[in-house]
């Protein structure tokens, strides 16, 4: 397994975050676009988070709109060739532990509703269902997921 390091993304790092979107999204999925991405890496407030390998490439992404006691997943992806080694993990903890930290009361995201893969995933670090949300994408529905970080 490659070891996998994590850091805030930099405005350098913008040509392998679109690659890696091109790779993850489809335009049904509402792929973020060149000016998204500078946008978000220049937005102090937001936290966009890298999973980075030793040969500093880019594995995947986490980007989270940041509210004071509410916190938005906004976009998860990794590589497909680094997919099944516990980096969305590793990203969705290491979020987790900072909204933690900043004693945020919660972290919402949506998720297609046929991404078994990903509910799993979220359900296995204490999201919840909240709502389903019919014609979310513009060609399925989607699930609003919650986790609780009150005490």
């Amino acid at each position: 397994m490659t070891e996998v390091h994590l850091r805030t993304a930099e405005p350098s790092d913008l040509l392998a975050l679109l690659a890696l979107e091109e790779t993850c999204f489809s335009p049904a999925d509402g792929k973020l676009t060149k000016r998204a991405f500078k946008y978000h890496l220049q937005h102090p407030r937001n936290q966009l988070v890298i999973a980075y390998n030793d040969q500093q490439l880019v594995l995947g992404y986490v980007l989270v709109l940041v509210k004071k006691d509410a916190w938005r997943l906004y976009s998860l992806a990794v590589h497909a060739n680094y997919r099944k080694q516990g980096i969305a993990k590793l990203l969705l903890m290491h979020i987790i532990k900072n909204a933690s930290e900043k004693h945020v009361n919660y972290l919402t995201l949506e998720v297609r509703e046929s991404n078994q893969t990903a509910i799993a995933l979220y359900q296995s670090l204490g999201f919840r269902c909240k709502t389903r949300l019919p014609d979310y994408y513009i060609d399925a529905s989607g699930l609003r997921m919650q986790l609780s970080l009150k005490p």
